[in-house]
């Protein structure tokens, strides 16, 4: 199948809005370093640095899920 920007880009939106701009670089003691979104369709939609913790990971990757439709994975 393939995918069209009007198909991923509200994937993209709803993560950024979440996690921030795209490839960010964050420092201090909470940070989680080279986290990656990605969904089983589109790959990989969103990377960079988190500040938080993992059970934030989870709780976001959970709302994600739910409000797009697609299975949303968090890595780091």
């Amino acid at each position: 199948m393939f995918w069209t920007e009007e198909d991923i880009q509200p994937v993209v939106n709803a993560v950024a809005r979440r996690m921030g701009k795209a490839g960010r670089m964050s420092y201090g003691k909470q940070v989680l370093m080279n986290v990656v979104v990605s969904t089983p369709e589109f790959g990989p939609v969103w990377y960079g640095d988190f500040e938080g913790t993992v059970d934030d990971l989870a709780r976001i990757s959970s709302e994600l899920s739910a409000e797009t439709g697609y299975v949303v994975h968090v890595t780091h």
